[in-house]
């Protein structure tokens, strides 16, 4: 007998921007947005790197948001990926983060992070096979999950994404919220099996309908 498929919990966003970095709106907008929603719980997970300055203002701000809300809010970051090694651009201090967010926004050649479409140009040319692209983008993933997690619960952003940008396949099964509308709201695409059975963080797979 099949084990059942895990069940979504719409009541939760897990993956939500700021204006601190790549989303439009305050750590308060956002939160009021989502008691408008219905949602019970929000993580908020800026995007982060060795350069950022603001991190302690971030944190700072979701402590303040949660004194006025009955929302659970937790705070994360989103780091990216950038070496076949799964070596991440970690921020100087992860302190105080309940949680992180590997992303994936390019492929990690050994040569440096290749935008999306510097390597559909090297697929078309040969210089580069969809199953290495795909093996490339896999294992560097597993390596930054496995070192991630050494500091703090890890999921992923995004999961695979890249493989969709790159047109391999369209594996994207993740909140990315940047804007109150989009707040509780999910995207689904089918899972690649062998490649992806999981989805961590409140976040599951399922097949469109």
């Amino acid at each position: 007998m099949a084990s059942p498929q895990p069940t979504l919990d719409l009541s939760i966003d897990g993956h939500v921007h700021t204006g601190f970095a790549k989303g439009r709106l305050s750590v308060g907008a956002l939160v009021t947005a989502a008691e408008d929603a219905g949602l019970t719980q929000v993580t908020f997970a800026d995007l982060v790197g060795p350069e950022t300055t603001w991190l302690r203002a971030y944190l700072d701000s979701v402590r303040r948001a949660q004194k006025r809300t009955d929302l659970a809010l937790r705070v994360a970051v989103e780091v990216e990926i950038v070496r076949p090694d799964g070596w991440v651009a970690f921020p100087a201090d992860l302190g105080e983060l309940e949680s992180i967010s590997i992303a994936l926004s390019g492929v990690p050649l050994p040569t440096g992070l290749a935008a999306p479409e510097r390597v559909r140009a090297m697929i078309r040319s040969g210089e580069l096979r969809a199953a290495d692209v795909t093996e490339i983008v896999v294992e560097a993933t597993a390596h930054a999950v496995e070192r991630t997690s050494r500091y703090a619960p890890t999921q992923l952003a995004r999961p695979l994404g890249v493989l969709a940008a790159l047109g391999i396949d369209p594996l994207v099964a993740a909140s990315d919220t940047a804007d109150a509308s989009q707040l509780g709201r999910w995207r689904y695409v089918r899972a690649v099996q062998g490649v992806v059975e999981w989805v961590s963080g409140g976040t599951a797979t399922r097949r469109p309908a």
